[in-house]
């Protein structure tokens, strides 16, 4: 890092940044020796402030060019087949006969750019609720005193 790092934790994550443009995520555990390095992934523009929503998984970054953007909080695989809780003991016998293992999608990477807000004014503060599994709202607020909230859905 080049420069004094900001340091934030939201939902179970924690977050450290500086002017190099470059966020570490790290997962929170139980205890101080818990916490691991998730990853790391690279902004367009200097970072303001960092949140996250653990459902649904996805990380908000505010940054100086006046934009708010959502950001994949961990990588998304989805099972191309039905999965073997709805299936019965046979049906699961014929499926994996037939059809080999079960195979996942991989088309969503950790940290890949979902949405992006712009803004008239920087947003100097985020923070994030869930309202469900797939829908949580962002306030932002601003220098001025004004605050506004976007809703995110991550389907």
């Amino acid at each position: 890092m080049k420069n004094f790092p900001c340091i934030r934790k939201s939902a179970n994550k924690f977050f450290v940044w500086s002017s190099d443009r470059v966020i570490y995520v790290y997962e929170m555990g139980n205890s101080i020796d818990q916490i691991l390095l998730q990853g790391s992934f690279r902004v367009e523009n200097n970072p303001i402030d960092v949140c996250a929503s653990t459902e649904p998984g996805l990380i908000y970054v505010s940054q100086d060019d006046c934009t708010l953007r959502a950001y994949l909080g961990e990588k998304a695989e989805y099972e191309l087949r039905l999965p073997k809780s709805k299936m019965t003991r046979l049906e699961q016998t014929f499926a994996d006969s037939m059809l080999g293992p079960p195979m996942h999608t991989k088309s969503r990477p950790s940290f890949l750019l979902m949405a992006m807000h712009r803004f008239s004014a920087v947003p100097i503060h985020i923070d994030s609720w869930s309202m469900s599994s797939r829908l949580a709202v962002v306030v932002a607020t601003f220098g001025s005193g004004s605050i506004q909230s976007m809703w995110f859905y991550n389907n």
